[in-house]
């Protein structure tokens, strides 16, 4: 498990690299952003788009980073119906650390942001926050970057196999859409033009 991150978040973990080596499709993305005051995380696969939303972390709780990121992949995996190891074994042992690379992904995480932040403002403070709701906009967002298919589709059609959902997971494709609508369908496309994001929140780009 390779964990690309931001300069800014590498500055808060005491510049950890391990590693360094050309990008990949399977490759995790990891930033730290502030959210009402407070530090949250942010992690996305590269390939995917696969996001996890972590509010109110702290400095000490990132150290060791995969002991942190790994179990919240693995329980947004199955929320979704998906095995544990569909995005490549989650191990924290073996996860290291690289600086980021792919610019593309950067961007789209910085869109995430936005959005993340928004939701946290309407939501009133960030204790507040409908988590849970938030993490199944982020599968279901879609951006230009991939063709304007979403994270859980793009997970779909790499497993070849449709997920696996029951009373524990969440809703049927079919009615994921409405359910969403309700919470976050005020929010604006991940792809929506700068002009419109601009107008939430504005946070500066990942590094």
């Amino acid at each position: 498990m390779l964990l690309r991150c931001t300069t800014r978040l590498l500055e808060l973990l005491g510049d950890p690299v391990t590693e360094d080596r050309p990008a990949s499709p399977e490759d995790w993305y990891a930033n730290v952003l502030w959210v009402q005051r407070r530090k949250c995380l942010l992690v996305t696969h590269a390939g995917t788009l696969f996001s996890v939303f972590a509010p109110a972390v702290r400095a000490a709780d990132l150290r060791p980073l995969g002991e942190f990121v790994a179990p919240l992949i693995t329980h947004q995996l199955l929320a979704e119906g998906f095995p544990s190891d569909a995005l490549g074994r989650l191990d924290p042992a073996q996860a290291t650390i690289a600086r980021t690379t792919d610019r593309q992904v950067l961007g789209c995480m910085n869109d995430l942001s936005l959005a993340c932040h928004q939701a946290a403002t309407d939501a009133g403070s960030l204790t507040r926050l409908d988590l849970q709701a938030l993490d199944q906009w982020l599968q279901r967002n879609i951006t230009f970057a991939r063709n304007y298919v979403p994270p859980v589709d793009l997970l779909a059609v790499k497993l070849r196999q449709p997920r696996r959902l029951d009373e524990h997971t969440s809703a049927p494709a079919e009615g994921e859409a409405q359910a969403d609508a309700g919470r976050f369908g005020h929010l604006p496309a991940v792809n929506a033009p700068i002009a419109v994001l601009s107008g939430y929140y504005s946070e500066p780009p990942p590094r």
